[in-house]
């Protein structure tokens, strides 16, 4: 949502459809907060994904990765507690 405002024109259509475009701030501190959370080595992963993709963070169902339709590994549902990323676009992936 913080991005989808920062671009006016998306911005200005969301409003027009009747989408509110307020509380970005508590958003913006929002995570501000959570990132304080995050290990530093995963924010720069998410960071550097999102300036690559639309959507950084992305299910992977069926066994591909939705994000570029690249079969995920088998293997990859069986690391316990671990971020995954796709080994063909980078994405971030979580199953469902």
């Amino acid at each position: 949502m913080i991005k989808d405002v920062g671009d006016a024109t998306h911005a200005a259509k969301m409003q027009e459809m009747g989408f509110p475009q307020d509380g970005i701030e508590e958003l913006r501190k929002a995570r501000a907060e959570i990132t304080q959370h995050v290990k530093p080595q995963l924010l720069t992963r998410y960071q550097r994904v999102s300036s690559s993709y639309e959507r950084t963070v992305v299910p992977v169902v069926g066994d591909l990765c939705t994000g570029c339709l690249t079969k995920v590994p088998t293997s990859f549902r069986y690391e316990k507690n671990a971020v995954m990323t796709c080994e063909n676009c980078g994405r971030i992936l979580y199953f469902i």
